[in-house]
């Protein structure tokens, strides 16, 4: 658990300074982008689709639907 005086995370979303608010949304593009580049390691293709569907994929879309769009905006054009 890390913490922050310029923001905090409230049931997943991030309130705070625009600064803020927008590295916690990188971090996430990130993450997930990084859980794609991995997939050779996962042999079972089954669990490699569930984990991409279920997991990493509403990670951009909960956060798109909680947070105002001039934040987001940037990783919703690509």
């Amino acid at each position: 658990m890390r913490v922050s005086t310029k923001g905090l995370r409230v049931a997943g979303v991030p309130i705070g300074g625009d600064a803020w608010v927008t590295n916690f949304v990188v971090e996430k593009v990130e993450a997930v982008i990084h859980v794609g580049k991995i997939d050779h390691v996962l042999t079972d293709c089954m669990i490699h689709d569930h984990m991409l569907r279920f997991c990493e994929n509403m990670r951009p879309g909960f956060l798109a639907r909680n947070m105002p769009t001039p934040l987001i905006f940037r990783f919703t054009i690509h």
